[in-house]
C-alpha cells in the first residue's frame, strides 16, 4: 500500500497537531513497514524538522520543485493531488482538517482527520477571517473525503450535530503520544532533572499552551485556595496570557510557590510528569488533550474538566470539575492529597485505561480505516 500524507504540520508545527502527525506516521512506518509512506511538505529549515527527516530515512518527502510552487506553497498544497496517480497512491490522508483539490477519476482514496470544531464552539478565541478560512477548509475536506477520521467521540458528535456530516462517513480513531512517555525514568534521573529546574518539593503539574482556552488562571486561583503544602509547576508557552498568569501569581502572593517553565526539551518532559504528585488540566475544550494520556502513562492521576472529550480520554484515571469553579478544582486537589486509597485507585485504573492509546492499538485502527477506504 502507498500512503501519502499532508505533512505540513510534521515539519512546521511542534505542538499538538504536529505531534499527532509525527506520532501517527512514525508509528505506522514501524508497525507496517511493508507499506510506502510519502510526505507532502513545503521546504523546511528548522533543525527539529531536519532531525526528524534524518531519523526517518524510509519516509519519502515530496517537496515543491518549480519556482512558482516554491514561491506560492499554499497554491502548491491545493494542487499537489495532480501527482497522486503518478505516484500510484492508494490513500492520501489529510492529517489536520484539510484536503487538496479532488481530481476527477483519481484512483486515490482520500481521508481527512478532524480534530475538533473549537473555532465554531468558541468563536471568541479566533479572528473572524480565521474562522471563515477554517470553515471553508473543513467543509470542503468533509465533502470530498471518502472517510473522515474523528479523534474522539466528542468530535464525531460535533461533526454530525454541527455540520450535518453523515455518521456513516465518520470513523473514530484515537491518537497516541510520543513513545518517550512509556518508559519509567530512574529515580536518580528524576531527582537530578528536578534539581536542574529548582523543583525541590512535591508539586501539581500543568503542561500545555498558555492561552485563555486552557484556563490556567482558574487553576492558579484553585491552587491559592488549596494552600502551599505543595508547589504548582506550569509548563508551556504563550506571551499575552502568560503575562496575565504572572500578574495573578503576584497578586495572590504565590511567587515562591508557582514555577513557570518555558522551552522544556522533550527528553525532560517524562521526568517532569513522573516527578509530579498529580496533573491538572482545567481546559474548557480540547480536541483530544494529549497531556492527559502523557500523564496517565506516567502513572499520575489527573484533575480535569467534566465536559468535552476529557472523561473519554482520561477515563477512570481522573477527577472531573467544572472549569468555571475554582473551588471544585481545589476540592479535587485536597481529595488526592488526603485520600491515599483514592489516589492509588486512580493511578491503577488510569494505567489500565490508557493502554487503549498505545501505538499498536491506535495505529491498528487507522490501518483498518485505510483498508476499508480501499474497498469503497
Amino acid at each position: 500500500m502507498k500512503v501519502g500524507f499532508d505533512a505540513k504540520r510534521v515539519f512546521h508545527n511542534w505542538r499538538g497537531l504536529g505531534n499527532y502527525s509525527r506520532d501517527l506516521i512514525t508509528g505506522l512506518e514501524k508497525l507496517y513497514p511493508e507499506n510506502e509512506y510519502l510526505l507532502y511538505s513545503m521546504d523546511f529549515k528548522d533543525q527539529r524538522a531536519l532531525n526528524f527527516e534524518k531519523m526517518n530515512p524510509k519516509l519519502k518527502i515530496i517537496r515543491p520543485q518549480t519556482t512558482i510552487s516554491k514561491l506560492f506553497p499554499s497554491l502548491w498544497r491545493s494542487n499537489y493531488s495532480k501527482s497522486f496517480d503518478d505516484f500510484e497512491l492508494d490513500i492520501f490522508h489529510g492529517l489536520s482538517h484539510e484536503l487538496p483539490r479532488k481530481r476527477k477519476n483519481s484512483k486515490t482514496k482520500m481521508i481527512v482527520t478532524i480534530h475538533d470544531l473549537i473555532f465554531i464552539r468558541y468563536p471568541e478565541y479566533f479572528p473572524a477571517v480565521d474562522r471563515k478560512v477554517y470553515m471553508t477548509k473543513v467543509k470542503y475536506a468533509c465533502k470530498v473525503a471518502d472517510l473522515i477520521v474523528a479523534i474522539c467521540e466528542q468530535t464525531k458528535n460535533d461533526l454530525i450535530k454541527i455540520l450535518n456530516i453523515p455518521e456513516s462517513k465518520i470513523r473514530v480513531a484515537y491518537q497516541s503520544c510520543n513513545s518517550i512517555f512509556f518508559e519509567t525514568v530512574p529515580g536518580e534521573q528524576i531527582k537530578n532533572t528536578l534539581t536542574k529546574y529548582h523543583i525541590d518539593e512535591e508539586y501539581f503539574l500543568y503542561v500545555g499552551a498558555f492561552e485563555e482556552r486552557k484556563n490556567v488562571l482558574t487553576l492558579i486561583e484553585a491552587y491559592y485556595h488549596y494552600g502551599k503544602s505543595k508547589k504548582l509547576v506550569l509548563v508551556g508557552k504563550g506571551k499575552n496570557y502568560k503575562n496575565q498568569m504572572i500578574k495573578k501569581i503576584d497578586s495572590l502572593g504565590l511567587n515562591e510557590n508557582v514555577i513557570i517553565l518555558d522551552s522544556i526539551p522533550l527528553e525532560d518532559l517524562p521526568v517532569i510528569y513522573q516527578g509530579a504528585f498529580a496533573f491538572c488540566f482545567p481546559s474548557f475544550f480540547e480536541g483530544f488533550g494529549i497531556p492527559l494520556i502523557e500523564s496517565l502513562f506516567s502513572g499520575k492521576p489527573v484533575i480535569t474538566t467534566d465536559g468535552s472529550c476529557f472523561p473519554e480520554v482520561a477515563g477512570p484515571g481522573g477527577l472531573y470539575c467544572n472549569p468555571n469553579n475554582s473551588f471544585e478544582i481545589t476540592k479535587a486537589m485536597d481529595l488526592l492529597a488526603n485520600n491515599n486509597a483514592l489516589y492509588t485507585r486512580l493511578v491503577n485504573e488510569g494505567r489500565e485505561h490508557v493502554s487503549k492509546f498505545l501505538p499498536e492499538n491506535t495505529n491498528s485502527v487507522m490501518m483498518d480505516i485505510y483498508k476499508e477506504a480501499l474497498e469503497l
